[in-house]
């Protein structure tokens, strides 16, 4: 028996990263509601919902990408800001479907990225259905990872910012001498 879901959520942070039993799935904007609508059917009585927040710093090429894009931007002067945050989200639930439409709102709780850090290891995600559901996972927690990556970022933007003045200097210098000869 096919059964419809709904996913409703107010952050685009969540569709951004929905899994349902492992695959990622489609979400659009519904601007009579204003909320982010995922609607799917499937065969399966329960199913899993995933978010697992990912990083552009976690992938393996960007020391390779921050230095490039550190460069176009003009030594960071038009480089987008961006958030500080070194918190990443994981939540996990199953839930259990009825034979009729399921519907599933999944609410973020910190909008704010700077407030987030009085809220580290707690919830994230408020849950709102008529299903009976259980969750696994619902937690906001500090990443080590991210920390260690944007100090080795950081020094090496210095590095390359000297770098690059030391070579224009030195080009100043040669062609001062060349043409003084």
């Amino acid at each position: 028996m096919t059964r419809a879901v709904n996913i409703y959520t107010n952050s685009k942070q969540i569709v951004q990263n929905l899994y349902v039993n492992g695959k990622p799935v489609k979400s659009r904007f519904d601007k009579y509601i204003l909320k982010y609508v995922c609607h799917f059917e499937t065969d399966l009585s329960t199913i899993e919902i995933e978010l697992k927040q990912s990083h552009y710093l976690l992938n393996k090429l960007y020391l390779f990408l921050e230095i490039v894009f550190f460069i176009i931007s003009f030594f960071g002067l038009f480089d987008e800001r961006q958030t500080r945050s070194n918190n990443l989200f994981y939540y996990r639930s199953t839930f259990t479907l009825s034979s009729s439409t399921n519907d599933i709102e999944l609410q973020y709780l910190n909008e704010n990225i700077e407030a987030s850090k009085q809220f580290l290891g707690r919830a994230f995600v408020a849950t709102k259905t008529n299903l009976h559901y259980s969750i696994i996972s619902n937690v906001d927690f500090l990443c080590e990872e991210l920390i260690r990556r944007r100090k080795i970022i950081k020094k090496t933007k210095i590095g390359v910012f000297f770098g690059i003045l030391l070579i224009a200097a030195l080009i100043v210098v040669l062609t001062v001498f060349v043409f003084k000869k």
